[in-house]
């Protein structure tokens, strides 16, 4: 199966993009079992498995120099003893 081109976006803890990641030419391989259920009350969270196979791709860099350097509000994620 055919699809159109789709795009991955990395964020940082900020959410800005650091990165994104272009897929050309993608031929859907295998997709996961997924049930909907319209008449269910709750939305749920549900994981997914996709395998796809793509002719090329093409990587953005989306940070510039001064979010690259911007480090003094990056709370501290790790704790030191």
């Amino acid at each position: 199966m055919y699809v159109q081109p789709f795009t991955i976006t990395a964020l940082d803890i900020h959410r800005d993009g650091i990165y994104m990641i272009k897929f050309f030419e993608i031929i859907v391989k295998n997709l996961s079992d997924q049930r909907f259920d319209y008449a269910q009350q709750q939305v749920n969270s549900l994981d997914f498995t996709l395998t796809i196979s793509f002719n090329f791709y093409d990587i953005e860099y989306l940070l510039d120099e001064s979010k690259v350097l911007e480090l003094g509000m990056v709370p501290q994620i790790i704790q030191r003893i």
